[in-house]
């Protein structure tokens, strides 16, 4: 029989994919192109309200921005999201009100998305035409027509971009950190992580302190026949659905190419470098998806509880997801599910700590809890860990003779 070969075309776009810029070009030529039509659209639903008097209070500093509700008239976004304000304030300043202005800052948002999305599929199937297709597909999809054609839609847009920012900030801190030792990295990470939230805290003029972002808009509340009553349950689904999305591009990431150099970096780091394999760029690629993962999580968390303020993360927090990664097993994907569910069992179980125990007041509960947790910690430590650690494979040694 005629050996089969793959069409001119296949071969094509498996070549092309295979060029990060000439890829990366053809996708935000092909984002622009499916919606450079938008650029001649007016402002629709409340934008002719809302954008105005949004970029006009910052025609002076955008610093008033930030200090308070976008405001106009009988409008109140009683929500705050920087980045949005920011992107208004920014479009005042080139556009005026000119519409066609805020159309094309959403046009090229949407393009810089696809890219983004192309880069990281990039990381997930480095072989094929996979990642390019998985770019043009976003590219074109009708899904994003609201977010690119109204003008108030880009806060879809900007929290991709939101994500962007948090691997920027993680590459930041590798490039300054990762040549440590781990012992040393661990520390310097910590103490950044702790400068960070004394800025955020202080910089009220900025960031409000104290007072910080309250009405965060819950995603999904009230829609479809879910009753409002209902909504942790709806809440709990969409979170669900993220860890388990998070886990299998984690799983692809860690049978790709990239996963099995990382793995050989952990293992020996020196016998990676005799290879000819850049430690840093290496490490540098997994803190910077380790970031990303961490803004998707923080975005769950600042929907659901509605208000966010620097005092809720505090290192206790880093301490307790230290702790999650050894119950569950260092180096392990599914290790760090199942160390991450026994550690909120223990954590939040001991809240009811109250109905199995009733002779005790509120603050003789609130001291038992921190021993209980104490305790409960330890013992998952020394005797659960590594129950979710992947199984190695067990190796014969190696018999050694010599002369009797």
């Amino acid at each position: 029989m005629p050996e089969s070969r793959p069409s001119d075309a296949s071969t094509g776009v498996a070549g092309l994919s295979q060029r990060p810029v000439a890829s990366a070009a053809l996708v935000w030529l092909v984002a622009v192109a499916t919606y450079i039509l938008t650029v001649g659209y007016d402002f629709s639903f409340d934008d002719h309200l809302v954008i105005p008097v949004a970029w006009q209070v910052g025609a002076w500093s955008p610093l008033e921005v930030l200090r308070a509700p976008v405001r106009a008239g009988d409008v109140l976004l009683l929500y705050f999201r920087p980045l949005t304000a920011l992107s208004y304030w920014v479009d005042g300043l080139l556009w005026q009100g000119n519409p066609g202005g805020f159309h094309l800052t959403n046009v090229l948002l949407h393009a810089l998305v696809s890219v983004l999305l192309l880069k990281v599929a990039r990381f997930l199937l480095p072989a094929g035409p996979g990642p390019l297709l998985a770019g043009l597909l976003f590219a074109v999809h009708p899904v994003h027509v609201e977010a690119v054609a109204w003008v108030q839609g880009r806060v879809d847009l900007l929290s991709a971009v939101g994500v962007l920012l948090a691997v920027l900030a993680g590459l930041g801190i590798g490039v300054a950190t990762l040549r440590l030792r781990e012992d040393y990295f661990a520390i310097l990470t910590l103490g950044f992580s702790e400068v960070l939230r004394l800025v955020l805290l202080n910089a009220r003029g900025v960031t409000r302190g104290a007072i910080g972002i309250a009405g965060i808009p819950r995603p999904l509340f009230g829609a479809g026949p879910v009753p409002g009553g209902n909504y942790p349950a709806l809440y709990l689904g969409l979170v669900i659905f993220t860890v388990a999305l998070a886990f299998l591009l984690c799983e692809l990431l860690a049978r790709s190419p990239l996963g099995r150099t990382l793995r050989a970096i952990r293992d020996d780091e020196q016998a990676a470098m005799a290879l000819g394999k850049n430690v840093l760029a290496f490490r540098l690629t997994s803190l910077a998806w380790g970031a990303g993962l961490a803004a998707v999580a923080g975005s769950l968390w600042a929907h659901y509880v509605t208000y966010v303020v620097p005092d809720q993360f505090t290192p206790e927090i880093t301490f307790y997801t230290w702790m999650a990664m050894i119950i569950g097993g260092p180096g392990s994907i599914r290790g760090a599910v199942w160390g991450t569910a026994v550690l909120v069992v223990v954590l939040e179980g001991t809240r009811f700590a109250k109905d199995v125990v009733p002779l005790i007041d509120g603050p003789q509960l609130a001291a038992l809890r921190q021993v209980v947790i104490g305790l409960g910690l330890i013992v998952l430590t020394v005797y659960v860990r590594r129950i979710g650690a992947r199984r190695l494979p067990r190796r014969a040694m190696a018999a050694v003779t010599g002369p009797a």
